[in-house]
C-alpha cells in the first residue's frame, strides 16, 4: 500500500522538478536576451544621436557590468543567506524588467532635454540594469550550486546553451525591433517577456530541500544540510581556481570589447550597413557560442576531455580570433598574395570577418563553460560552502571582464584604431595559453 501510494507522488515530484529545471533555463535565456539585445544598436545610437566619442561609448557600455561588479558582493551575500532562493530568483527578474522599462524612456528624454542630460540618464538606467543582473546571477548561480553541485559541468553547459540561445535571439530581435519600432520598442518587448517569466517562477513552491532531475542525468547527492561556514579566500585560491577566474575574465573581456566596438567596425569595414544587418552579423557570435557550449556540456558530462584542455584551446582561439577580426596588416598581405590582387575582395573581407567571429566565440565558450565546474571541483574537499564562495569569484570575474573590455577597448580604439586595439588585446591574452597549460 505504501509503495503504491508513493509511486504517483514520486512521479509528480519528478515532473515538477523537470519543469523547474526548464524554467531556470528559460529565465537564463531571457536574462541574456536582455543583456545582448541593445548591443547591435546602442553604440551606434550613442555615437550618432547622443553625439558621444568612442571612449565615452565604451564607458557607457561598461556601466552595465560595473554596476554588476559593484553589486555582486551584496548580491552574493543575499543569495547565500536566502532560504527562499526561488522567490529571490523571480524578484530579481521583475527588477530586470523594471530597469528595461526605464531604458525604453532614454530616447524620449533626449527629445525633451539635451544630449548631456539624456546620456547621463541612460547611463544611470544602464547601471541599474547591471545591478539587477548581478542579483539575478547571484540567485541563479546559488540555485544551481545548491541543487546540482555534483553535476555542475553538465548544468553549466546546458545553462550556457540557454545563454547562447538568448544572446542569439537578443541580437537578432534587438536590431529588427529597433528598425521597426525605434529605440524603446526592444526594451518594451523584453519587459513584457520578463514579467511573464517572473510570474511563472512565482508559481513554483519554494522548498528548502534540493531537488533531483534524473531524466537530465542530474542526481540529488549535491544537497547539503545546514548553513555553510565561510572559508578563507587563501584556501579557495588554488592555481586551478586562479586560472579559471582568469579564463572567465578573458571571456567577458572579449565580450565587452566586441559589444562596445564591433558595430562601428562593421559599419566602417563592411558598410554601409543597416542596424538589422549589423545584428545579423553580430549574432554569429552567440550562435557559435550556443553550439560550442552544448558540445562542451556533452563532452564534459561523458568525461571525454579535461577542463584544462578546453581552456587551453579556448585561449588559443581567442588570440587567433582577435588577430583576424580587423584583420592585421600582415594577414591582409598574405591574403592579397594568395589571391594575386592589390586588396582583398568584398567577399574575402566578409569571409574573414565571419571566420574571426566564429573562432572568437568558440574560444569564449571553451573558456567559460568549464570554468565554474573546474573551480568547484578543486574546492569540493573544503565542504559545501566552498562551492558558493567560488561562485562569487566567478561572477566577479564576469562583471570585471565585461567592465574593463569596453572601457579599455573604447579608449584604445579612439587612440590606436580598431586594428591595433585587437592586436594589443591578442598580445595581452596570449600568456593565458601558457597559464592554462601549467594548471
Amino acid at each position: 500500500m505504501t509503495v503504491a501510494s508513493s509511486a504517483p507522488r514520486d512521479s509528480q515530484q519528478k515532473g515538477s522538478s523537470s519543469n523547474l529545471f526548464r524554467y531556470v533555463l528559460l529565465a537564463t535565456g531571457l536574462a541574456f536576451f536582455n543583456r545582448a539585445m541593445p548591443t547591435p544598436f546602442l553604440p551606434l545610437v550613442l555615437t550618432e544621436d547622443f553625439h558621444q566619442s568612442a571612449s565615452r561609448v565604451g564607458m557607457i557600455m561598461a556601466i552595465y557590468p560595473l554596476g554588476a561588479l559593484i553589486a555582486t558582493p551584496w548580491a552574493s551575500a543575499c543569495a547565500r543567506r536566502s532560504m527562499q532562493i526561488l522567490r529571490m530568483h523571480s524578484i530579481t527578474i521583475y527588477g530586470m524588467a523594471a530597469m528595461s522599462l526605464l531604458m525604453a524612456t532614454s530616447n524620449e528624454i533626449l527629445v525633451f532635454t539635451d544630449p548631456v542630460t539624456a546620456t547621463f540618464m541612460l547611463a544611470l538606467f544602464r547601471g541599474g540594469q547591471g545591478v539587477s543582473q548581478a542579483y539575478y546571477m547571484a540567485a541563479n548561480t546559488s540555485l544551481m550550486t545548491r541543487h546540482f553541485s555534483s553535476n555542475m559541468a553538465y548544468v553549466v553547459g546546458m545553462a550556457e546553451v540557454a545563454v547562447g540561445t538568448g544572446a542569439q535571439l537578443g541580437r537578432l530581435c534587438g536590431g529588427f525591433l529597433f528598425d521597426v519600432g525605434g529605440f524603446g520598442c526592444p526594451f518594451g518587448f523584453v519587459t513584457v517577456l520578463q514579467v511573464i517569466c517572473a510570474t511563472l517562477g512565482m508559481a513554483f513552491p519554494d522548498e528548502g530541500a534540493a531537488v533531483c532531475f534524473p531524466q537530465f542525468g542530474i542526481s540529488d547527492d549535491s544537497a547539503s544540510a545546514g548553513q555553510p561556514q565561510r572559508i578563507p579566500l587563501s584556501s579557495l585560491c588554488t592555481r586551478r581556481v586562479v586560472v579559471a577566474v582568469a579564463a572567465v575574465f578573458v571571456a567577458y573581456l572579449m565580450t565587452g570589447l566586441y559589444d562596445a566596438t564591433l558595430p562601428q567596425h562593421l559599419e566602417q569595414h563592411l558598410g554601409p550597413m543597416s542596424v538589422g544587418l549589423v545584428s545579423a552579423v553580430s549574432s554569429v557570435r552567440s550562435l557559435v557560442y550556443l553550439v560550442v557550449s552544448y558540445v562542451c556540456a556533452q563532452l564534459l558530462h561523458n568525461d571525454k576531455i579535461s577542463y584544462e584542455m578546453l581552456e587551453v584551446l579556448g585561449a588559443g582561439c581567442c588570440v587567433i580570433g582577435l588577430l583576424l577580426v580587423a584583420p592585421q596588416t600582415w594577414l591582409t598581405g598574405i591574403e592579397t598574395a594568395v589571391i594575386a590582387a592589390d586588396q582583398p575582395s568584398k567577399a574575402c573581407a566578409w569571409s574573414v570577418q565571419i571566420l574571426s567571429l566564429v573562432i572568437s566565440s568558440t574560444g569564449n565558450a571553451l573558456l567559460f563553460v568549464p570554468s565554474l565546474p573546474l573551480m568547484q571541483s578543486d574546492v569540493r574537499h573544503l565542504g559545501p560552502g566552498a562551492a558558493e564562495q567560488v561562485s562569487l569569484l566567478f561572477m566577479s570575474a564576469m562583471s570585471a571582464g565585461e567592465a574593463v573590455g569596453p572601457i579599455l577597448g573604447g579608449s584604445l580604439v579612439q587612440k590606436l584604431g580598431f586594428r591595433d586595439t585587437t592586436a594589443t588585446f591578442a598580445v595581452l591574452l596570449a600568456p593565458l595559453v601558457v597559464f592554462a597549460l601549467a594548471a
